[in-house]
């Protein structure tokens, strides 16, 4: 299978491209980390998260959740 392919019949079959059901299951991931860990810095919660790049672990957090992992972080923190 190509991976033209491969990419259309993922989108026609779960609505989504694979990047984006990939980055979307790394960010829950993360949201773990950020619940359960609060010594961790930020970067090494995108690293262990499997984002090579803290910048853009920022911005893929912030178009899914809306807000940037700090400030899900202190949400976190004030349910506590």
């Amino acid at each position: 299978m190509s991976a033209s392919h491969f990419h259309k019949q993922f989108k026609n079959t779960l609505g989504i491209l694979p990047i984006n059901y990939i980055n979307s299951e790394k960010i829950k991931f993360s949201k773990k980390l950020i619940k359960s860990s609060q010594n961790l810095r930020m970067s090494e919660i995108a690293f262990q998260s499997g984002f090579n790049n803290t910048s853009y672990f920022n911005r893929q957090f912030k178009k899914m959740e809306m807000m940037t992992p700090q400030q899900f972080k202190a949400s976190v923190n004030h349910q506590i």
